[in-house]
């Protein structure tokens, strides 16, 4: 993790980070990976975007083939959030 990758990182997720601790950063990113694997989360719907420049909508597919039932794609990046005004909006 760097300023340079970060910026990358906010940039492609629609996602700018004003005045980044790295090295803060850093320790969550290791903290996260330390842990042990997460439950398999169940969701009555699950939003993706087809523009995402974080996770290809190829892998996002794979990773929830098992639910395709109940994916929603939005024709956003990886921020879909930004778009709407509240929740009702979000889940319509």
């Amino acid at each position: 993790l760097s300023e340079a990758s970060l910026a990358r990182f906010a940039r492609r997720a629609g996602a700018p980070v004003p005045a980044p601790d790295i090295a803060a950063l850093r320790d969550e990113l290791h903290a996260v990976a330390a842990r042990p694997p997460a439950p398999v989360p169940a969701f009555d719907r699950i939003t993706l975007a087809r523009r995402d420049r974080i996770f290809a909508p190829e892998a996002l597919t794979l990773a929830w083939e098992d639910q395709a039932d109940r994916l929603r794609w939005t024709e956003t990046g990886h921020n879909p959030f930004a778009g709407w005004q509240s929740w009702a909006e979000a889940l319509a």
